[in-house]
């Protein structure tokens, strides 16, 4: 069930009740290992070394402990989600790593309005196809986000809504805490809902981010590098039927950065994504999207960031299953007024994937999963390809 989703800049509400929630409370809880070959953990290009790299590719072991709890409320729901591992690299020591990743989220109705809000927040070592500027690669990213939301009106009519959501990225190493950031979205909404309609509205959001760690550029100049986002569209969300639903939202952003030495942006906007269940053996997903973000790379004020992606799973019985996956992103950098931009004007990144899945009637869980990477980007250097192959074992409970 999902009263609202959104991807920076534009985000959609369904008209699906809070109240039509699952009758039983569920708990899921994982303990296991995964074991990583990675053919080139630094993301480099053939025949370079990243400064203090021991091997371009690594063995890594990741034991996972992981808990889903969902719990149907009166007129609602709420759930807990966290994760806990640790990645020990058998040659490249120095990104051991933590990875934590919690989240509460819960959705009620009081009156005639539905009311959503969730927490999350996550620790990770960075991305290391974004660290490529020759320094420290060892990073801890800690993500937080936290988010709440009202619709009202009744069933069929009019609905108002607004939305709130707030995000921050802090880094470990001191040379890149010049990247931290935080925005803050504000979303209002009105718009019309019918039972064979689906849920049609108008939009407009503001969006204010900030690098509170950045200097000065010069004398006079402000610091912080703040950056403020406007935008406007229609969205739509439907029920076709049992087996697809959808939401699609489409706008117009202007990006204004402070420093009037960083290049503003204005241009399209959207979001969106479909699922399809076919059968109870086959589901797909679908999703785009194209917005303006904040980045935690050095010398970057923002990007344009467009994505494309999908998954198909199959399942041959209840114990065995399958997926293929796909994914584009394509991100184009504007860079700030002081720092050294390493990272070009942007770059291209296609992902694809497969992973067959044994899950055994004594709860015992075996997945491989195989990954193909290839990055091009006007620097010649910064283009790659990697492979992944992951062999996760465990046991639920």
């Amino acid at each position: 069930m999902k009263i609202w989703c959104g991807l920076m800049l534009t985000a959609c509400w369904s008209g699906v009740a809070v109240a039509q929630t699952s009758p039983l409370r569920n708990v899921e809880i994982f303990l296991g290992n995964v074991l990583t070959y990675d053919d080139n953990v630094f993301r480099t290009p053939d025949g370079v070394t990243r400064v203090g790299a021991t091997h371009k590719s690594d063995w890594i072991i990741e034991p996972t402990a992981s808990i889903n709890y969902t719990r149907p409320l009166a007129r609602g729901t709420i759930g807990v989600r966290a994760l806990v591992s640790y990645k020990f690299y058998r040659r490249n020591s120095d990104l051991n790593r933590e990875n934590m990743d919690f989240a509460v989220n819960g959705a009620t109705q009081v009156s005639l309005c539905d009311l959503k809000g969730d927490v999350g927040f996550r620790r990770t070592q960075s991305d290391l196809a974004d660290i490529v500027d020759g320094l420290a690669t060892s990073n801890a990213e800690n993500r937080f986000r936290a988010s709440a939301g009202i619709l009202c009106g009744s069933r069929v009519g009019i609905r108002p809504g607004l939305e709130y959501t707030h995000e921050s990225a802090t880094n470990s190493d001191p040379i890149r805490q010049v990247s931290n950031n935080k925005r803050d979205t504000y979303t209002a909404r009105v718009g019309y809902q019918h039972p064979t309609l689906g849920f049609l509205s108008v939009f407009g959001t503001l969006s204010d981010g900030s690098y509170p760690n950045r200097p000065s550029p010069g004398a006079g100049l402000p610091a912080n590098d703040e950056i403020r986002t406007y935008s406007g569209g229609v969205s739509y969300s439907r029920d076709i039927g049992a087996r697809l639903s959808g939401n699609v939202s489409v706008g117009y952003m202007k990006v204004k950065p402070k420093l009037a030495t960083v290049p503003g942006h204005s241009g399209l906007t959207y979001s969106g994504s479909l699922a399809y269940r076919g059968s109870d053996r086959i589901t797909g997903q679908l999703h785009f999207s194209r917005s303006s973000q904040q980045s935690n790379l050095l010398g970057v004020d923002y990007s344009i960031t467009t994505s494309w992606g999908g998954r198909v799973n199959y399942a041959f019985s209840r114990v065995i299953s399958a997926a293929a996956d796909a994914s584009f992103t394509k991100r184009r950098f504007t860079s700030t007024s002081f720092l050294v931009q390493p990272v070009g004007s942007g770059d291209n990144t296609k992902t694809f994937g497969a992973s067959i899945n044994f899950q055994s009637f004594r709860r015992l869980r075996f997945a491989l999963n195989a990954t193909h990477f290839i990055r091009n980007s006007p620097l010649p250097g910064l283009d790659y390809t990697a492979n992944r192959v992951t062999f996760t074992t465990g046991i639920n409970f």
